[in-house]
Protein backbone atom coordinates (compact mmCIF):
# COMPACT_ATOMS: atom_id res chain seq x y z
CA UNK A 1 0.00 0.00 0.00
CA UNK A 2 2.45 2.41 0.74
CA UNK A 3 4.71 1.67 -2.65
CA UNK A 4 1.32 2.48 -4.61
CA UNK A 5 1.15 5.50 -2.49
CA UNK A 6 4.87 6.74 -3.13
CA UNK A 7 3.99 5.53 -6.83
CA UNK A 8 0.85 7.75 -7.04
CA UNK A 9 2.48 10.70 -5.13
CA UNK A 10 5.76 10.67 -7.82
CA UNK A 11 2.54 11.22 -10.79
CA UNK A 12 0.96 13.83 -8.85
CA UNK A 13 4.65 15.55 -8.54
CA UNK A 14 5.00 15.52 -12.37
CA UNK A 15 1.94 16.48 -13.37
CA UNK A 16 2.13 19.73 -11.22
CA UNK A 17 5.89 20.55 -12.75
CA UNK A 18 4.30 19.94 -16.14
CA UNK A 19 1.47 22.51 -15.60
CA UNK A 20 3.58 24.96 -14.44
CA UNK A 21 5.68 24.98 -17.11
CA UNK A 22 2.77 24.99 -19.34
CA UNK A 23 0.92 27.62 -18.27
CA UNK A 24 -1.50 29.11 -20.69
CA UNK A 25 -0.21 26.79 -22.97
CA UNK A 26 3.03 28.10 -23.30
CA UNK A 27 6.24 26.97 -21.80
CA UNK A 28 8.43 29.45 -20.62
CA UNK A 29 12.20 29.39 -22.22
CA UNK A 30 13.61 32.44 -20.91
CA UNK A 31 13.13 36.22 -21.59
CA UNK A 32 14.33 36.29 -25.31
CA UNK A 33 12.06 33.67 -26.46
CA UNK A 34 9.50 35.40 -28.57
CA UNK A 35 12.74 36.77 -30.79
CA UNK A 36 14.59 33.58 -31.11
CA UNK A 37 16.26 33.52 -27.79
CA UNK A 38 18.06 35.98 -28.70
CA UNK A 39 18.15 39.90 -27.29
CA UNK A 40 17.17 42.16 -30.08
CA UNK A 41 19.90 44.58 -30.57
CA UNK A 42 19.50 47.37 -33.64
CA UNK A 43 22.52 50.01 -34.76
CA UNK A 44 21.49 53.88 -35.29
CA UNK A 45 23.75 56.64 -35.63
CA UNK A 46 26.87 54.66 -34.18
CA UNK A 47 25.67 53.01 -31.52
CA UNK A 48 23.58 49.98 -30.04
CA UNK A 49 20.63 49.87 -28.46
CA UNK A 50 19.01 47.04 -26.90
CA UNK A 51 15.65 45.78 -26.89
CA UNK A 52 13.64 47.20 -23.40
CA UNK A 53 9.87 46.28 -23.63
CA UNK A 54 6.89 46.01 -25.94
CA UNK A 55 3.80 48.23 -26.28
CA UNK A 56 1.12 46.76 -27.68
CA UNK A 57 -0.63 50.39 -28.81
CA UNK A 58 2.34 51.76 -30.82
CA UNK A 59 3.19 54.38 -28.53
CA UNK A 60 5.96 57.05 -30.06
CA UNK A 61 6.71 59.31 -27.49
CA UNK A 62 6.95 62.76 -28.34
CA UNK A 63 9.64 64.59 -30.18
CA UNK A 64 10.66 61.44 -31.97
CA UNK A 65 10.50 60.86 -35.56
CA UNK A 66 11.12 58.48 -38.57
CA UNK A 67 14.62 58.34 -39.17
CA UNK A 68 15.04 54.93 -41.14
CA UNK A 69 13.57 51.20 -41.76
CA UNK A 70 15.22 48.18 -40.33
CA UNK A 71 17.80 46.17 -41.61
CA UNK A 72 17.39 42.44 -40.34
CA UNK A 73 20.39 40.70 -40.17
CA UNK A 74 19.51 37.50 -38.47
CA UNK A 75 22.02 36.88 -35.90
CA UNK A 76 24.88 38.43 -36.71
CA UNK A 77 25.70 41.63 -35.18
CA UNK A 78 24.50 44.74 -36.36
CA UNK A 79 27.35 47.07 -38.02
CA UNK A 80 25.54 49.49 -40.26
CA UNK A 81 22.76 52.21 -39.55
CA UNK A 82 19.20 50.45 -38.65
CA UNK A 83 20.58 46.67 -38.72
CA UNK A 84 18.76 44.93 -36.09
CA UNK A 85 20.06 40.93 -34.56
CA UNK A 86 17.45 38.66 -33.57
CA UNK A 87 16.44 35.27 -33.80
CA UNK A 88 13.21 36.16 -35.24
CA UNK A 89 12.76 38.62 -38.05
CA UNK A 90 12.02 42.57 -36.92
CA UNK A 91 10.93 44.78 -39.67
CA UNK A 92 9.46 47.93 -39.24
CA UNK A 93 10.08 52.10 -39.14
CA UNK A 94 12.70 53.33 -36.72
CA UNK A 95 12.32 56.74 -34.64
CA UNK A 96 14.55 58.37 -32.82
CA UNK A 97 14.91 62.07 -30.92
CA UNK A 98 17.84 63.96 -30.40
CA UNK A 99 20.95 63.51 -28.61
CA UNK A 100 19.35 63.95 -25.06
CA UNK A 101 17.89 60.91 -25.98
CA UNK A 102 18.59 57.11 -24.57
CA UNK A 103 15.78 55.31 -26.50
CA UNK A 104 15.35 54.45 -29.96
CA UNK A 105 11.87 52.97 -30.91
CA UNK A 106 10.73 50.75 -33.67
CA UNK A 107 7.21 50.47 -34.97
CA UNK A 108 6.75 47.02 -36.10
CA UNK A 109 5.60 45.43 -39.08
CA UNK A 110 6.78 42.08 -37.88
CA UNK A 111 6.91 39.81 -36.30
CA UNK A 112 3.29 38.90 -37.02
CA UNK A 113 2.30 39.12 -32.91
CA UNK A 114 3.72 42.52 -32.73
CA UNK A 115 2.59 44.49 -35.72
CA UNK A 116 1.25 47.70 -34.86
CA UNK A 117 3.30 48.13 -31.84
CA UNK A 118 6.60 49.51 -30.97
CA UNK A 119 9.22 48.11 -29.64
CA UNK A 120 12.10 50.84 -27.25
CA UNK A 121 15.50 49.94 -27.43
CA UNK A 122 17.90 51.54 -25.00
CA UNK A 123 21.31 52.68 -25.01
CA UNK A 124 24.08 50.61 -23.98
CA UNK A 125 24.92 52.38 -21.21
CA UNK A 126 21.57 51.34 -19.76
CA UNK A 127 22.65 47.55 -19.83
CA UNK A 128 24.55 46.16 -17.67
CA UNK A 129 24.15 42.54 -18.67
CA UNK A 130 23.53 42.61 -22.42
CA UNK A 131 21.84 38.98 -21.64
CA UNK A 132 19.65 39.90 -18.83
CA UNK A 133 16.01 40.84 -19.27
CA UNK A 134 15.38 44.74 -18.52
CA UNK A 135 17.60 47.50 -18.10
CA UNK A 136 19.03 50.06 -15.58
CA UNK A 137 17.81 53.60 -15.08
CA UNK A 138 21.28 56.07 -14.99
CA UNK A 139 22.02 58.77 -12.66
CA UNK A 140 24.18 61.38 -13.63
CA UNK A 141 26.32 63.53 -10.72
CA UNK A 142 29.91 64.81 -10.83
CA UNK A 143 30.58 63.93 -14.79
CA UNK A 144 29.92 60.63 -14.36
CA UNK A 145 26.89 57.85 -15.17
CA UNK A 146 25.38 56.09 -12.03
CA UNK A 147 23.52 52.97 -13.09
CA UNK A 148 20.45 53.32 -10.39
CA UNK A 149 18.14 50.33 -10.24
CA UNK A 150 16.18 49.55 -7.54
CA UNK A 151 16.08 45.58 -7.68
CA UNK A 152 19.84 44.80 -7.69
CA UNK A 153 19.49 42.97 -4.37
CA UNK A 154 21.11 43.01 -0.83
CA UNK A 155 24.80 43.81 -2.20
CA UNK A 156 23.13 46.78 -3.57
CA UNK A 157 21.18 48.45 -0.55
CA UNK A 158 21.95 49.28 3.37
CA UNK A 159 19.84 50.46 5.94
CA UNK A 160 23.05 52.10 7.06
CA UNK A 161 25.27 54.53 5.30
CA UNK A 162 28.90 53.84 4.79
CA UNK A 163 31.27 56.00 6.90
CA UNK A 164 32.26 59.26 4.86
CA UNK A 165 28.95 60.08 3.03
CA UNK A 166 26.73 63.09 2.87
CA UNK A 167 23.86 64.25 1.67
CA UNK A 168 24.72 66.17 -1.71
CA UNK A 169 21.15 67.33 -3.16
CA UNK A 170 18.06 65.71 -4.44
CA UNK A 171 17.31 63.70 -7.83
CA UNK A 172 15.67 65.25 -10.49
CA UNK A 173 13.35 62.76 -12.39
CA UNK A 174 13.11 63.83 -16.30
CA UNK A 175 11.83 61.44 -19.03
CA UNK A 176 12.23 57.70 -19.15
CA UNK A 177 13.68 57.96 -22.67
CA UNK A 178 16.31 61.33 -21.73
CA UNK A 179 19.92 60.66 -20.91
CA UNK A 180 20.81 62.15 -17.44
CA UNK A 181 23.30 65.21 -18.33
CA UNK A 182 23.40 67.39 -15.17
CA UNK A 183 23.75 66.63 -11.58
CA UNK A 184 21.44 64.57 -10.12
CA UNK A 185 19.51 64.21 -12.82
CA UNK A 186 17.95 60.34 -13.27
CA UNK A 187 15.73 58.82 -16.18
CA UNK A 188 14.49 56.10 -13.54
CA UNK A 189 10.42 56.84 -12.59
CA UNK A 190 10.02 54.85 -9.79
CA UNK A 191 11.16 53.00 -6.56
CA UNK A 192 10.94 49.09 -5.23
CA UNK A 193 7.35 50.12 -4.17
CA UNK A 194 6.50 52.28 -7.24
CA UNK A 195 7.16 55.35 -5.68
CA UNK A 196 8.58 58.35 -7.49
CA UNK A 197 12.14 59.17 -7.40
CA UNK A 198 11.67 62.85 -7.65
CA UNK A 199 13.05 64.46 -4.81
CA UNK A 200 15.11 61.40 -3.26
CA UNK A 201 18.04 62.07 -1.38
CA UNK A 202 21.59 61.79 -2.95
CA UNK A 203 24.50 60.90 -0.69
CA UNK A 204 28.45 60.94 -1.81
CA UNK A 205 31.80 60.61 -0.60
CA UNK A 206 33.66 63.76 -1.60
CA UNK A 207 36.92 61.75 -1.63
CA UNK A 208 35.34 58.54 -3.53
CA UNK A 209 32.74 59.52 -6.41
CA UNK A 210 33.52 55.46 -7.72
CA UNK A 211 29.66 54.59 -5.67
CA UNK A 212 26.66 56.98 -4.21
CA UNK A 213 23.67 56.16 -2.88
CA UNK A 214 20.32 57.21 -2.97
CA UNK A 215 18.00 57.32 0.24
CA UNK A 216 14.09 56.09 -0.21
CA UNK A 217 11.64 54.78 2.37
CA UNK A 218 10.92 50.85 2.60
CA UNK A 219 7.50 49.68 3.99
CA UNK A 220 6.29 47.01 6.18
CA UNK A 221 3.27 45.99 8.59
CA UNK A 222 4.80 47.89 11.23
CA UNK A 223 5.82 51.04 9.34
CA UNK A 224 9.14 52.11 7.16
CA UNK A 225 12.20 53.00 7.29
CA UNK A 226 14.95 54.12 4.97
CA UNK A 227 17.25 51.96 2.62
CA UNK A 228 19.99 53.42 0.58
CA UNK A 229 20.70 51.87 -2.67
CA UNK A 230 24.06 51.54 -4.29
CA UNK A 231 24.90 53.01 -7.37
CA UNK A 232 27.69 52.18 -9.43
CA UNK A 233 29.28 54.03 -12.32
CA UNK A 234 28.45 53.26 -15.78
CA UNK A 235 30.82 51.54 -17.69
Amino acid sequence: MKKLFLILLAFVMIFSISACASANGHRYEGPWANFGNIRPVIMVNGGKYYYGEYFSGGIIPEGFSEIGETVFVGDSEPLKNFEIKSGTEISGKVFAGDKTNATVYVLADSPEWAKGGSFRFVCEKMVTEPNRSGYDSLLFYGGNLYELSFQKGEDFSTKELPEGFVSAGKLKYIKIDNLPQNDFETNCRQDAFGNSVDGKEVFINPDDLSEIYVATLHYWKEGSYTVYTKCIISE
